[in-house]
C-alpha cells in the first residue's frame, strides 16, 4: 500500500497526470490499482472524461487520514 500511496500522492502534487504520460506507463499497474479502488479517475462531470487521471474525494481523504497531504 505504501508504493500506491506514494503514486497518489505524486499524482495529486502534480496537478494530475496525462493517461499516456511516462509517469503514467512506468506505474501503469499502481494507477490502475488506484482507479480500481475509486482513487483515481479520469472523471470531470457526469459523462465527461479527460486525458488526465487526477485523485478523486476518496483519493484526497485517503491522503488527509495517513496525512501525507
Amino acid at each position: 500500500m505504501d508504493n500506491l500511496l506514494s503514486v497518489l500522492k505524486a499524482v495529486y502534487l502534480r496537478g494530475g497526470i496525462s493517461l499516456q504520460s511516462n509517469f503514467a506507463r512506468e506505474n501503469a499497474q499502481s494507477v490502475g490499482a488506484l482507479a480500481s479502488l475509486g482513487y483515481l479517475s479520469t472523471k470531470e462531470e457526469a459523462g465527461t472524461f479527460s486525458n488526465t487521471w487526477r485523485p478523486t474525494f476518496a483519493g484526497l481523504l485517503k491522503l488527509t487520514e495517513k496525512g501525507l497531504v
